[in-house]
Order: structure tokens, then sequence, then C-alpha cells
């Protein structure tokens, strides 16, 4: 037998020792970089991943977008179904008839939230849950951090009283409108916040609470009081903060998708394709969403869709100039190349190696974008140029501020209505955390999410 049949099993090389001149050189992966994988737990690290070595990850990503476009479908079905099929009588979840589900009107930017929740689910926490070790480590550098900590809190508590809120001041039976005398469903306007008191001459002679020397207090039916429209304010409050939630989360929604297609293919094109987009990018840039809304809204009345398609449509430059910066440090790496050299398609590679290794940017650019979203809406409520049918913080502190003047017995100081002071420090309170919060939750998931920041 010849010597040398016996020599060949040992002298055969492993697929890891036979690599292409193509492939990138190896290096020992930091903890940073390793992931874990979809499935049994085993971990790879980020260069296998881009390089397409762990195979038993693509059947989990098929799965989460056949599970996310199976959730629109259903939501889309049910929509649908009670549109053109259930008669206007019996319609439980129609967009035109708030009062059919306690506490949500679903309407079509409460259709577009849910849609926006189902991106976030599938897209956000089911990958993040399939990888534990990734999940301890966020979660240690935010627990670490105490102004991420605060404003991660503080958004969660956000989005719980905007969804959930609504529905429970109704099932506590909190009235928010009036439709007959002042003393009808216990509404009375301008009744003090409990534990404080205000001139009966405020309140137009009416006082659910007990009444001292002319002073009505405050009671639990009406914990921060009412205004002077006989709406209690911390339902209203509540209110305004789910419209905050909706346009906070809808708006990117619509913007994050173009902002993310257009700078990364600008980055992986480049030559003239890139010149030509980023040169729109700047003309788009110099049209303010804010003026567009308001010469489209003489034509098309006010309405929260039309502020989410002309924000969401033209706020998207900034986030594709900040993708686009990233991605160009991405397309000249070794696995990129080594994907071209391989023959995969422009489409696969940005697909599959340049967008997940810039999804931490675009993550932090739409935290980034949504304080301003709200501002904007706040804003436009106002000035009386939002919806109004939808409660807004902005139209409740336009509505209190329309007490200034010396109504009897107010005391006004440098145009502040003294005694009525809770109708507009509520509202503005929630607007402050919330922005401040969301502020704060986007610069610190930038060092969070950053694969750069040392543990």
């Amino acid at each position: 037998m010849d010597e040398n049949a016996d020599e060949t099993p040992r002298t055969s090389t492993s697929p890891e020792q036979t690599a292409t001149d193509h492939d990138p050189p190896q290096q020992n992966p930091t903890d940073d970089e390793r992931t874990a994988a979809a499935d049994g737990g085993q971990e790879w690290t980020r260069a296998e991943l881009d390089r397409g070595e762990s195979d038993g990850l693509r059947p989990s990503v098929r799965r989460r977008t056949v599970g996310f476009l199976l959730t629109v479908a259903v939501v889309g079905a049910v929509f649908l179904y009670d549109l053109l099929v259930v008669p206007g009588d019996e319609k439980l979840i129609s967009p035109w008839r708030r009062e059919n589900v306690p506490g949500w009107d679903a309407g079509t930017i409460e259709w577009l939230f849910v849609l926006a929740l189902a991106i976030v689910v599938w897209y956000g926490l089911l990958p993040l849950a399939r990888r534990p070790r990734l999940a301890r480590r966020y979660w240690g550098r935010i627990r670490s951090d105490k102004r991420a900590l605060f404003s991660l809190l503080a958004v969660v508590g956000f989005y719980l009283i905007g969804t959930a809120g609504p529905a429970v001041l109704d099932a506590l039976r909190v009235t928010t409108g009036f439709t007959g005398p002042a003393t009808a469903r216990g509404m009375a306007p301008m009744q003090p916040p409990l534990g404080f008191t205000t001139p009966m001459s405020n309140t137009g002679g009416t006082c659910v609470g007990a009444v001292t020397d002319g002073m009505c207090h405050g009671t639990w039916r009406h914990p921060l009081g009412t205004n002077k429209r006989l709406q209690d304010v911390l339902v209203v409050t509540v209110e305004g903060t789910q419209t905050a939630m909706y346009v906070a989360t809808v708006v990117p929604l619509v913007a994050a998708p173009i902002g993310v297609l257009v700078g990364t293919v600008a980055a992986y094109s480049g030559g003239r394709l890139d010149e030509l987009v980023m040169r729109y990018v700047d003309l788009q840039l110099v049209v303010p969403p804010f003026f567009a809304y308001l010469f489209l809204q003489v034509f098309f009345g006010r309405s929260y869709v039309l502020f989410v398609l002309v924000f969401g449509l033209l706020n998207w430059g900034s986030l594709a100039r900040v993708v686009r910066s990233e991605a160009l440090s991405k397309t000249d790496t070794g696995y990129v190349r080594a994907a071209r050299d391989a023959g995969s398609s422009s489409w696969r590679t940005i697909r599959h190696h340049v967008f997940p290794n810039v999804s931490n940017t675009v993550v932090t650019g739409v935290t980034s974008m949504m304080p301003t979203v709200v501002l904007v809406e706040v804003s436009l409520g106002y000035l009386q140029l939002s919806d109004p049918v939808d409660t807004s913080w902005g139209n409740i502190i336009s509505g209190a501020a329309g007490l200034v003047g010396g109504g009897a017995g107010e005391v006004v100081i440098d145009g502040f209505a003294f005694t009525s002071w809770w109708t507009e420090l509520v509202p503005v309170g929630a607007m402050l955390v919330t922005l401040v919060s969301l502020s704060l939750l986007g610069d610190s998931l930038r060092d969070v999410l950053d694969p750069r920041e040392s543990e």
C-alpha cells in the first residue's frame, strides 16, 4: 500500500483553513463583536454573521418577516372588515366613531400606530430577546448610567400612559365632556387640584368639594382640578399624552425607511447617483415641513394624517445624511468586498452586510427625531392649527392661557392667571418631562449601542 494514502486524511484542510485571498484576515473577536445565535444558544462573531457563515440564522430572519407580514394582514383584514362589511350602526372599531372602543379612537393614525408597534416588536424586541447575552450587555450599560435609566423609565411610562391611560380613566368613569348644567355629571368649572384651594368667585359659584371661608377645596373627584371648559385636567392631559405618543411613533415610521434606503443606497452606489441623491436631500432640507403643513391644510383641512404625511415625507433628510456617513465607512470593509467578489447582488449586499451595521445609527436617529415631532405637534395645537377633534397638549395650554385678561376673582401677575395655575402647569409639566426624556434617551442610546464603547 502506498504510504502517501495514509497521509491524505491527515493533510486535508478544514473549511476554515481554505479561505480565499478575498476573505478578510481572521481576528480574535471582542465581547462586543460576539452575539448569540438564534437557535441553540450558540455564539457567532459579528464577522462570521456578516460573511454569511452562520446559515442557521437565515431561516429565523425569514420567519420574522413572515410573522410581521401576517400581523399586517390580520390588522388590515380587521380594518377592512369593519370599514366595508359591518353596518355603520354596529361598527366596533370604526375610525369615525370615538365612543365604540373605550379609551381608544381607532382612526387612521391609530392603525398606523399599531403598524409601528408591529415593526418594533418583530424587528426590535424579538431579535433582542433571541440574543440574551447582547440584551444583558445593553441593560448593564443602561443601569450603569443614571441618565439613561431615568430617560428609559420615563419613556416607558409615557407609552404606558398614552396606551392604557384613557381606557383606565374611562373604566373609572372619569368624564371629559360636558352636555348640561355646571353641576351635571359632577363636572364643575375651575375646580382646584386635591390639596389646594381657589376663591369661589373663580369657580363661578360652583364647588364640588368643601367650601370654607369663601374658598373651594379640591377633591379626589378631580385630583388635578378642572378647567374653564369643564374638562378634568387629568383626563385631557392623558389624552394629550396619547396624541403625542401617536405622532412621536408614526412620523418616524414614515420617515425612517425612506432615510435609511436613500442613505444606504447612496453610500453603496457612490458616483453620480450619490451626488444626485445628496443634492436632492439638500434641496428638501430647505423646505420647512412646518410651513408646508400650514400651506397644505388650506386645501386638505387640519388632520393628524396630513401632519404625519408632511413631516414623515419631508423630515428624513437628516437621517439619510447620518446613515450615508455611517454606511460609507462600511462599504469598503472586507466582508462587503468579499460579498461583491462572490457575486452577491447590490440589493442583497446592502440588506445583509451594510444595513445591519448601520442599524444602531438608525435607532439613535429615530429616537432623536421623536422629541422634535412632539414639540411641533404641541406648537400647532397651541396655535389652534391641529386637528380640533383630538386633544393636544398645545390646545390645552392655549385654552388655559385664554384665561388671561382678568376674570372675576383672578389675580393676574405678568400675564399669568395665578389662581388657575394648574390648568397650564399640568400639561406643560407633562410636555417638558416627555421632551427631556426623549432627548436624553436618544443621547443615551447612542452611547449604549456604540460598539466601540468600552465595558
